[in-house]
């Protein structure tokens, strides 16, 4: 009868490493919160630090539509915002044609990639900036992520890429 109870020390044992684990998982909860706290405010800081940004800066899906625009990107190409930009010209409208939007993102690869590019305005005219365009991990939603370089000017002709 004595070999099926276990012995009080085994229960102390068992009862001292069980609030060990209780106290090692509150550690790591509260270092799990820091982490998510500091990321949290970094992302926070990099989305002020687009939206502040003097330079035009968007983000592209896989199939040329527009997801992402600063204010500085919304006020190139006529609108009052990068708000209104994604919500009134988004879709395949922010390329001056879908050849152009198609070049694009054929020519977008691995690394960073210079192209000129001509973009729709509000107006209805075409712009031909010269962009970096970076592709997005599909891990972070995947698409393009592209800034202005250069605004060449308002072309009337042809619109491609360069």
């Amino acid at each position: 009868m004595r070999n099926r109870h276990r012995r009080n020390n085994d229960m102390v044992v068992e009862n001292t490493a069980l609030h060990q684990q209780v106290k090692d998982l509150r550690e790591e909860m509260r270092a799990r919160r820091r982490v998510e706290d500091h990321l949290r405010s970094s992302m926070e800081l990099c989305g002020s630090l687009v939206q502040l940004a003097p330079v035009a800066m968007a983000r592209i899906d896989d199939t040329g539509g527009l997801v992402f625009a600063n204010p500085a990107m919304g006020l190139l190409l006529g609108y009052s915002s990068g708000a209104d930009l994604v919500a009134y010209g988004g879709g395949g409208k922010l390329f001056a044609t879908d050849a152009v939007r198609e070049q694009v993102c054929r020519r977008l690869g691995n690394g960073p990639v210079e192209l000129a590019a001509a973009f729709r305005r509000h107006d209805g005219r075409e712009l031909m900036v010269e962009v970096v365009a970076q592709a997005v991990s599909p891990v972070a939603g995947g698409g393009t992520v592209f800034y202005v370089v250069d605004r060449a000017g308002v072309v009337g002709g042809q619109a491609g890429v360069t």
